[in-house]
């Protein structure tokens, strides 16, 4: 797949070859781990353990994202390097999230009748959500799958800085909506109506107002935004 997509699909002449294609297989190991984590962190949502997901979210986007240049600095600014960096980074916040799981919820019966019945119970909500879940990604990440495969890598890689750019109003939205789903979640199974319109309505109301100011500063300043960012004025214009 990695030599079918690297020589047939990415427009990537100026780079090595071999390390794109190198890349691209652990741009896949890191995917996965990305997916296995989601059940860990998920259930840390739902046990509303916020602040400690907070801080090791924080810790680890911190490592993943800023620490990265350190490991490029040291060990040589290449497409391997930084994949083999996010894989370490994967690795160890799977790890941290399953300890933290483990710590929390308490054992149960692991039996396969326990398994079945719980399947059977929960099988048309989790479908639903899986489903959502898909036509999500496929939804937002579509535009990014069509332009790789019609540009050249360095136009493209100009393209994702614009969208990690906006992306920046989704990471003021995000925590809203991390402390929301649980207690919505809680009151609706309790019943509890004009409680959870309330709690909707003022969590609605406090990311708009967060959220707005950053999209505004975004759509009148970005290319001072993207020049304080790179520091380079042919990719902020």
């Amino acid at each position: 797949g990695a030599l079918a997509i690297a020589g047939q699909w990415l427009n990537g002449a100026a780079l090595d070859h071999g390390e794109v294609v190198q890349a691209l297989r652990l741009i896949g190991v890191v995917l996965a781990l990305r997916f296995l984590a989601i059940p860990y962190r998920a259930t840390l949502t739902g046990l509303e353990d916020l602040a400690w997901l907070g801080g090791a979210n924080a810790v680890v986007t911190t490592v993943r994202s800023v620490l990265v240049l350190l490991a490029l600095a040291l060990f040589g600014a290449s497409l391997t390097v930084f994949f083999l960096w996010q894989l370490a980074i994967g690795i160890g916040e799977v790890a941290l999230l399953y300890w933290r799981t483990r710590h929390l919820l308490t054992p149960v019966s692991t039996a396969p009748g326990a398994r079945r019945s719980s399947f059977a119970r929960h099988w048309r909500f989790s479908l639903g959500m899986a489903s959502a879940s898909a036509i999500w990604v496929a939804a937002t990440s579509a535009d990014r799958i069509i332009v790789s495969g019609l540009l050249p890598l360095r136009d493209y890689s100009l393209f994702s800085i614009a969208v990690t750019a906006a992306g920046g109003v989704m990471l003021i939205v995000a925590p809203f909506a991390l402390a929301l789903g649980p207690r919505i979640s809680r009151l609706h199974a309790g019943g509890d109506r004009p409680a959870l319109i309330a709690a909707y309505a003022e969590t609605t109301q406090l990311t708009a107002v967060a959220a707005f100011p950053v999209a505004l500063v975004l759509a009148l300043f970005a290319s001072q935004v993207l020049w304080a960012w790179t520091g380079k004025e042919d990719i902020a214009s």
